[in-house]
């Protein structure tokens, strides 16, 4: 596959590799993009939009992930979610996974709305994208990858002491102290 831009190739490869170069180019931020195409799974639960409050987060402030999903059938289905962060090139960040916490889900038939909220952020000014993926278990209902794009700026964990961006996607606040030797 090929992706040219204004006649120009800026990628080839692998279908996959150049649709994810296409979504990196092309994408706008904060904009939930499917493409069909690309999701993976049995669709019993499908994930229809994803949004982050706020838009453009800070390090250090808090920060929330809402999905749409959407269960066809009659009956509720028992599911875990992820959101999964990958920095601008393209490495795995952090995920958040509720059944690390033991906190699936019985989706309701039709449409529900799933919420993670995080006290505090702990990515550092940049631009990141999100895959996620609902499912149970091994078994896999829906699983989009690329699917939004947002930009965490500066923050503060403390007042006055802004975060900047060093090269590591992540930044913890640690408590430290001088030992007497």
């Amino acid at each position: 596959s090929v992706l040219l831009k204004d006649g120009k190739i800026i990628a080839e490869g692998p279908t996959e590799r150049v649709i994810s170069d296409y979504l990196q180019v092309f994408q706008r931020p904060y904009e939930f993009l499917v493409i069909e195409e690309q999701r993976l799974g049995d669709k019993r639960i499908r994930i229809n939009n994803f949004s982050t409050n706020p838009p453009t987060p800070a390090t250090g402030g808090p920060f929330t992930c809402v999905v749409d999903v959407e269960n066809d059938s009659n009956t509720n289905i028992t599911a875990d979610l992820s959101i999964s962060f990958m920095s601008d090139g393209g490495n795995k960040v952090f995920q958040m996974h509720s059944g690390h916490l033991q906190s699936g889900f019985s989706i309701k038939p039709g449409i529900s709305q799933i919420a993670s909220q995080l006290e505090s952020l702990f990515l550092a000014p940049g631009k990141y994208s999100v895959n996620l993926w609902i499912g149970s278990g091994k078994i896999t209902f829906d699983w989009l990858q690329d699917v939004y794009s947002f930009e965490v700026k500066s923050g503060t964990f403390q007042e006055g002491i802004y975060v900047d961006a060093r090269g590591y996607p992540v930044v913890v606040p640690a408590k430290w102290i001088q030992l007497e030797i």
